[in-house]
């Protein structure tokens, strides 16, 4: 029976841990306030690995953001060459992810920010598997997409409110 209570505790801490963050605004299709001869660009975080575990995101000159899954920041960038780069918790074992965009004047993009689950990791004890450790295992990705395909998605994410110390 204390099995059990123990089992029941840990699946509970699980499904806590991994319950979506909360977050700002939600997303909406409206004139975000851009300069003249400046770029709108979308960054938002729809994946597999939803969770509490937040990559941190750099993009060049900017402020550090921390994007909880289905969150999404919009920045007004003066035209220009940006490395975008999300860094995943150690603890994760996801490697970081980075690309560098060229973004032009007057011009909207949306960056996808991803983690794609690619394997779990389970003993096989007689009949029964039992799973022996959590992990996340993946691969990751900062990527241009289509505005057709950023706007079904998009839709879900809260804005991106929280920041990690410097």
């Amino acid at each position: 029976m204390r099995a059990l209570a123990t089992l029941a505790a840990f699946f509970f801490l699980l499904l806590v841990s991994c319950a979506p963050l909360p977050g700002g605004a939600p997303f909406a299709e409206v004139a975000y306030p851009t300069e003249q001869s400046r770029a709108l660009v979308f960054i938002y975080r729809h994946d597999e690995l939803a969770g509490a575990r937040t990559p941190t995101v750099e993009v060049s000159g900017q402020p550090k953001m921390e994007f909880h899954n289905l969150g999404y920041a919009w920045l007004s960038l003066p035209p220009g060459t940006y490395r975008i780069r999300a860094i995943w918790p150690r603890d994760t074992g996801l490697q970081p992810a980075e690309d560098s965009f060229t973004f032009e004047p007057n011009r909207t993009y949306y960056v996808r920010l991803a983690a794609t689950k690619t394997s779990t990791t389970a003993a096989v004890t007689g009949s029964r598997v039992l799973p022996i450790a959590f992990a996340f295992s993946g691969v990751t990705s900062v990527r241009i997409v289509e505005r057709e395909k950023a706007l079904k998605t998009l839709p879900e994410c809260t804005s991106v409110l929280r920041r990690p110390a410097s």
